[in-house]
């Protein structure tokens, strides 16, 4: 690691279970690119007077995790278009004091659905109602995706997000329209730590499907992943929404490109893809 000075700029991801990884990975790439800057992870139970911290200290970009996405919008000063549409970011950058909200998730997840064929022709059951699946939602949305069920126990968000995106609550007995079924999960299940032995979808639906989406990254292999495999399902990993979602970001904290190659090297060398 190099030297750290007065002019170190300082990146922060803030989160309430933080772990190494993005951290490793952002010191891996200052130090490639030669930027005099360190990253470092903190765990939080609440974000207030985000503002003031963040230009006391003079931080230079901040990574928001769950849950506090949608809580720091009204703690900003801007919010680039899609931020404005959908109400969450996961990227700040402070801009001479001025703090202006990113989602660079959403980058890496349209990037991703970029690459799926005829996507309109499938049905899609998101699990989950968290700002990630909000997302997801928006980014089929975006692609004139019409067939979208969602499923999750909080039912008031479920009832949000069938009111705001027109969807429909999946049940046993719903009715898809198309032969082709993407399912993708967007809730901590699979998790390290986070009932790691269980899986968001049935073995049923599961073994119906086509392709499956796994946005869970820590482990790599979820029970899910691994049982979609054993289907010889196509498998969307979580690790590659990161990879993604890395670039974008990396790209908005510092103004340069950053090639895909070299920021994959850095994911294998930590055995994340």
């Amino acid at each position: 690691m190099h030297e750290i000075n007065k002019d170190t700029k300082i990146f922060i991801s803030l989160s309430s279970n933080p772990s190494n990884f993005g951290t490793t990975v952002y010191n891996k790439l200052f130090k490639e690119f030669k930027i005099n800057a360190i990253y470092k992870s903190f765990k939080v139970n609440e974000i207030i007077n985000l503002k003031k911290n963040i230009n006391f200290f003079d931080i230079k970009g901040v990574s928001i995790s769950m849950p506090f996405k949608a809580k720091v919008i009204n703690q900003l000063d801007s919010l680039d278009k899609i931020s404005k549409e959908l109400k969450i970011v996961n990227t700040i950058k402070n801009i001479k004091g001025k703090l202006r909200g990113y989602n660079s998730d959403y980058l890496a997840i349209k990037k991703i659905f970029l690459s799926i064929e005829n996507i309109k022709s499938y049905d899609f059951i998101v699990s989950g109602s968290g700002a990630i699946a909000k997302t997801i939602i928006f980014a089929l949305k975006k692609k004139g995706v019409k067939n979208i069920f969602i499923q999750g126990r909080n039912k008031k968000k479920i009832k949000d997000l069938i009111n705001k995106f027109k969807c429909s609550e999946y049940r046993a007995n719903s009715n898809l329209k198309n032969n082709q079924l993407f399912l993708i999960n967007c809730t901590p299940i699979g998790m390290m730590g986070k009932n790691v032995e269980k899986i968001p979808f049935t073995n049923k639906l599961i073994k119906k499907s086509s392709i499956v989406m796994d946005l869970v990254n820590h482990p790599v292999n979820t029970k899910f992943v691994k049982s979609a495999n054993k289907y010889k399902k196509i498998i969307i990993k979580g690790n590659l929404v990161s990879l993604y979602q890395i670039k974008y970001q990396f790209e908005i904290y510092t103004n340069r490109k950053l090639k895909l190659p070299k920021l994959r090297n850095i994911f294998k060398k930590l055995s994340k893809i």
